[in-house]
């Protein structure tokens, strides 16, 4: 199937102007300017992470258990202690104004906090944006933030090497939904160079996960078909489709099991893996593998496919490449967190932990308890950055850890690897 490109906004048409009051109409409403000051008790739950070219990590929380509408962004040093130069006391805590269903984090370019939060209406969101030292950046948007929404639903974001920010959902065209991506200016302003680009794929599709390669290429990965096949598309730094990727600008991929999509990745190569996992095989945890040039992996896995042993009931929340293309995916497995390491050929790498698996924390889960990893990172030494949550009756408590490059927790990061925020 040949994807056609719905539609793409320019400057200097005559619906220029509609686009723009749609998108200021979508808005969510009541929500304020700025950001306001919340205090908050203990942290619920750790969504996001990134890691600063010096080695700090910055996770954005939930502050409030069933999410409620704030969030917290918090930094720690190398070894897991809060930093006090960050925000007020090592934290920004901020008041989206709405109630919050997921917050995800990057940094741009000059190293400042990007945070994409999605809203309880399935198709609001706001962007946030921080200077290095944990303040709202006033460059950015009103007040460090932009207000938005898709017309039918949105679920990821990324920063480009360009500083701007895309995110990624659905629309609706004559009845069917559609892939769209929209573009922000590094000012927040949206991109109108760019437009929304709404991308038919011949059925109900929405964007689901969204990476940018070296080029500021854009890959978009959604579900394709009755058994939900894994569908990859490209687009040009202009918004047009790549032609060169796949078959006219799509890539597609038969996946085992009609699984969901979690969280893609790219290698250095620019070859993106894209977690998911298999109800043909208990929900274990799922690899797909697409070459650079949009066809699948032949070198890895079983022509592009990995379906991990053991781990059995769980979710394959994130995923990262490191520089050696190895495949690390977090989630949860059977009640507790757990991270796999795949070699570049997509077998289970044996020097990561026990046999490619490592659980940590370690002991084993308990029927009234839930562990999960919702987001990883690597640091500049190979060091794999985790955030996630420890989920008891009546309790929710964020937790960040730091795994070696094999996968054992980094002694030197908090307590033996593991810092639980709120404590």
């Amino acid at each position: 199937m040949i994807p056609s490109l719905l539609m793409q906004t320019r400057p200097h048409r005559p619906f220029r102007l509609l686009v723009a009051l749609l998108v200021a109409a979508l808005a969510p409403t009541g929500a304020p300017t700025a950001l306001d000051a919340w205090a908050s008790g203990s942290v619920c739950d750790a969504r996001g992470v990134a890691v600063q070219k010096d080695g700090k990590v910055i996770v954005v929380a939930h502050a409030r258990p069933g999410y409620g509408t704030s969030i917290e962004v918090h930094r720690f040093s190398t070894r897991g202690q809060p930093d006090q130069s960050f925000g007020s006391g090592s934290r920004s805590v901020l008041n989206i104004g709405e109630q919050i269903v997921d917050a995800r984090i990057a940094l741009d370019g000059r190293q400042r906090p990007v945070v994409f939060v999605r809203h309880e209406s399935g198709r609001h969101f706001s962007i946030v944006r921080l200077t290095r030292s944990g303040l709202l950046d006033d460059d950015f948007g009103d007040h460090g933030r932009v207000d938005a929404a898709m017309p039918l639903s949105v679920a990821d974001f990324a920063v480009d090497s360009q500083r701007r920010i895309l995110v990624t959902g659905g629309s609706i065209a004559s009845g069917d939904v559609d892939v769209l991506v929209r573009r922000f200016r590094e000012s927040g302003e949206f991109d109108e160079d760019f437009g929304d680009v709404a991308i038919d794929l011949g059925g109900v599709e929405s964007g689901l996960a969204i990476e940018i390669d070296r080029s500021d290429r854009v890959l978009v990965a959604s579900s394709i078909g009755a058994s939900n096949d894994l569908a990859v598309v490209r687009l040009t730094d202009t918004g047009n489709l790549d032609l060169s990727w796949g078959v006219g600008g799509l890539a597609v991929l038969s996946t085992p099991g009609d699984g969901p999509i979690f969280d893609m990745a790219l290698s250095a190569r620019g070859e993106p893996t894209v977690t998911t996992y298999s109800r043909d095989h208990g929900q274990s945890w799922v690899a797909a593998g697409l070459s650079r040039v949009g066809q699948p992996r032949f070198d890895f896995g079983d022509s592009g496919i990995v379906v991990v042993d053991g781990s059995r009931s769980g979710d394959a929340s994130s995923v990262v490449i490191d520089k050696k293309s190895r495949v690390i995916v977090v989630g949860y497995i059977g009640g507790a967190a757990a991270a796999v390491r795949l070699l570049a050929n997509g077998a289970m790498d044996s020097r990561f932990g026990i046999g490619g698996f490592v659980w940590f924390p370690d002991r084993p889960p308990a029927s009234d308890y839930l562990e999960t990893w919702y987001s990883a990172s690597l640091a500049r030494t190979g060091r794999i950055v985790l955030a996630g949550t420890t989920e008891r009756p009546g309790s929710r408590i964020g937790m960040v850890a730091v795994l070696l490059p094999n996968g054992r927790p980094n002694p030197r990061f908090g307590d033996g690897g593991l810092v639980r925020m709120g404590e």
